[in-house]
């Protein structure tokens, strides 16, 4: 379980020395990485989002910790990504 807690604590999965990522500028990190791989990967923002999401409800994660962790407005919203998982 420290796995789901540690994942819902944080405001921002990634960080520089001062203040969160933009989106962009993960997407420039992954697109970058990605091209070391042989056969090139393509990872995109939303495959770490979906990963992630996958995870959390594989350990035993209900939905309020995937609404938590994605921060999801609505319920209907993460019931409907959670029945898609």
């Amino acid at each position: 379980m420290y796995f789901l807690s540690c994942c819902i604590d944080l405001d921002h999965l990634f960080l520089n020395k001062i203040n969160h990522l933009s989106i962009r500028s993960i997407e420039r990190i992954l697109e970058k990485y990605s091209r070391t791989f042989k056969p090139i990967l393509r990872i995109t923002t939303q495959i770490l989002r979906d990963t992630l999401a996958y995870n959390l409800k594989s350990k035993g994660g209900d939905k309020r910790i995937i609404k938590k962790a994605l921060h999801f407005q609505t319920e209907l919203g993460v019931e409907r990504y959670y029945q898609k998982l």
